[in-house]
């Protein structure tokens, strides 16, 4: 096995697996917690900023991941020679031939700086630009996106800043994003014996499980086509 061979195989694959992870115990939290739904309204006021920090968090980094990974695969297909300058320290290491054995190329600007970021939208965007139509999104996919930007570019260390007093944020964040859920309704025939947080719930659960079957079967595919062994 090469250096790119355990690249994909084994850091990559550790990835994709952390992200079910994360995936999974972020929506729990969520599902498990307990929001207060004032008199006389239909908004939903979450109280426990824990499980709205937890799902925040997870979410976002998940598909951060997820987003990376895509966008190596890609890099690997349409500039192989940058997955090499990517490399070349570690082969380097193990053969100093390399340098005249193997052509290699760094990353663009833009593609290490999004590579090096946190942001979801930037990440999608920098997928289609490798190839474009590769991850395409629709617009309720991507407003959930931008709500995971957000959080974990201004807030994720809010409460560290002595002059951020908002102690709710997570939960004002989540409150909103469920709430935006339960107007929209991605989720029809749910019955109306289900109380508002179930809805709510169900709702955005189907925009999260949209999203998350759109990465896992882009990566799906780049599996089986590298023949990469990630379970």
């Amino acid at each position: 096995m090469n250096p790119e061979q355990y690249f994909f195989n084994f850091h990559l694959g550790r990835e994709l697996s952390l992200c079910g992870e994360l995936l999974y115990n972020g929506f729990e939290a969520m599902e498990n917690d307990e929001p207060l739904y004032p008199k006389n309204s239909k908004e939903v006021s979450y109280l426990d900023n824990s499980a709205a920090f937890i799902f925040l968090i997870n979410h976002s980094v998940a598909f951060e991941r997820m987003g990376k990974i895509i966008s190596l695969f890609l890099l690997k297909e349409q500039y192989p020679n940058k997955i090499n300058g990517l490399l070349k320290d570690y082969y380097l290491s193990i053969d100093e031939e390399y340098d005249k054995m193997t052509e290699y190329s760094s990353f663009e600007k833009e593609e290490d700086e999004v590579l090096h970021s946190h942001s979801n939208i930037k990440i999608n965007k920098l997928i289609n630009t490798i190839k474009q139509g590769s991850l395409e999104l629709n617009g309720s996919e991507k407003y959930v996106l931008q709500i995971f930007d957000n959080f974990y570019s201004k807030y994720r260390y809010g409460h560290f800043n002595p002059q951020d007093i908002n102690f709710q944020k997570e939960a004002e964040i989540v409150n909103s994003l469920l709430n935006y859920a339960l107007k929209h309704k991605f989720m029809q025939g749910l019955p109306d014996s289900l109380s508002d947080k179930e809805k709510a719930l169900y709702s955005i659960g189907v925009v999260i499980q949209n999203l998350t079957k759109k990465y896992f079967k882009k990566i799906d595919c780049f599996i089986k086509k590298h023949e990469t062994l990630y379970y």
